[in-house]
């Protein structure tokens, strides 16, 4: 109950002071103190404590077993950050709503330590996430009937390879998911879905470290990567996995389906590509066009890029000339393809205004190059609806081209527009 006159406790801390449930909020005076029932499994209101301030509260809570419907399937899920700082996802489902997750609190599990990584399954049409945390790799999934559920996946193998950081994940065209990181010492890591299930029916997970059984034993040096990676699959299953050095050079991990082992290669090296600094980003095209977007030291975007029609070489295109385009910040990027015009995009933040910048090709432009719409402009984005920080692009399942970002105070925004990338944003 609330008359109106405070703010709103939405979180903060449970503990248990003898036979009272007690909520409270970090730097606020606010307390909520509860009586639990003798048996466990009743909570009756007590007082509300503000300051000085004590307020009696009625209300009952008992424990049951819900009868809810499960929740719609989702079309699209993200990972975000919320106002206390904890990873959440948001997902947007079959009834046009929206979802929001504490994953770790609504499964018991660890708080993820790194950055999140989000995908839907298209085997169930459930959505997952994955993190590094204290306690290893973490899988955080959502159930049928709504309820979020964690398991360590080292837990699955006799011991696996941890990963402490520059976690990335990609889905083969056949709808395995793959996980790469890195180590403490640098080398790469996979976890991959290996075909079984528990007697629960989630995906079982093999992994291997691939510097230690594939990359040493021949000789091939392990990228000294000192950023994020960025993971790709081709329409043929090729898996690959993509990063800067500290000379940001890009270096790729990388196999292909009929070879028994990995290779390296320094593509900045064979694509004569500047050097490249901050966050990378990584997308393909179903006509096998492979995109690896980065900035230079001058605040352009550059792609190093191959497809079959290039000759088999790999190539460079600086977009930010050759659009006359602004420059960008080398920390926001994300690129990503759109099948309804078959497009090809990365967006980014513009390095002098703020403004939400998406560079963009499709196969109605062939012949006119690459352009660029200002998102910011379009959508008239203004205050607390400015993307302020490091964006994510993508394409849902509902046919909708969506570009999220958090604002200045940390609320997470998205700019979308239905189909056509020329609609209305």
């Amino acid at each position: 109950w609330d008359d109106g006159s405070r703010d709103p406790l939405e979180r903060g801390e449970w503990r248990i002071e003898g036979d009272s449930l007690v909520l409270t909020r970090d730097a606020s005076a606010l307390r909520y103190a509860l009586r639990i029932g003798r048996g466990g499994d009743t909570l009756i209101g007590a007082s509300l404590t503000s300051g000085t301030s004590v307020t009696a509260i009625g209300g009952v809570a008992s424990r049951t077993v819900s009868n809810l419907p499960p929740p719609p399937t989702p079309v699209i899920s993200i990972p975000s950050v919320d106002s206390l700082g904890r990873p959440v996802v948001f997902s947007s489902r079959t009834d046009e709503a929206w979802y929001v997750a504490d994953i770790a609190a609504k499964s018991g599990g660890p708080t993820p330590t790194g950055e999140m990584r989000v995908w839907i399954d298209t085997k169930n049409g459930r959505p997952y996430a994955a993190a590094t945390s204290d306690a290893g790799l973490v899988l955080y999934s959502e159930l049928s009937n709504g309820v979020w559920t964690y398991r360590l996946l080292a837990n699955d193998l006799v011991s696996g390879p941890a990963i402490t950081r520059s976690l990335a994940f990609l889905v083969t065209p056949s709808g395995q998911v793959n996980l790469f990181g890195l180590n403490a010492s640098g080398e790469v890591v996979r976890y991959w879905q290996n075909g079984s299930t528990n007697p629960a029916g989630e995906y079982l997970y093999s992994a291997s470290n691939l510097s230690v059984n594939q990359l040493d034993p021949r000789g091939l040096p392990t990228p000294g990567y000192t950023g994020g990676l960025e993971a790709y699959t081709t329409p043929w299953g090729g898996l690959n996995v993509a990063g800067l050095d500290s000379t940001g050079r890009i270096w790729t991990v990388w196999w292909a389906p009929g070879q028994p082992r990995w290779f390296v290669s320094n593509l900045s090296a064979i694509a004569k590509t500047a050097p490249l600094s901050g966050d990378i980003t990584a997308f393909v095209s179903p006509w096998n066009g492979i995109n690896i977007v980065g900035v230079n030291s001058l605040g352009e975007m550059v792609s190093t890029w191959w497809s079959p029609g290039s000759g088999g070489t790999w190539k460079r295109a600086n977009f930010t000339s050759s659009t006359l385009g602004p420059t960008v910040s080398n920390a926001t990027l994300s690129g990503f393809y759109i099948s309804p015009t078959r497009g090809l995009n990365v967006v980014a933040i513009d390095s002098t205004t703020g403004d939400v910048i998406l560079y963009w090709w499709n196969v109605a432009r062939t012949g006119l190059g690459w352009t660029f719409t200002n998102l910011s402009t379009a959508t008239g984005a203004t205050g607390v609806s400015r993307i302020t920080g490091a964006l994510l692009g993508l394409e849902a399942s509902d046919g909708s081209v969506n570009v999220f970002g958090r604002n200045a105070g940390g609320a997470t925004i998205r700019y979308a527009v239905s189909g056509a990338i020329t609609g209305a944003w």
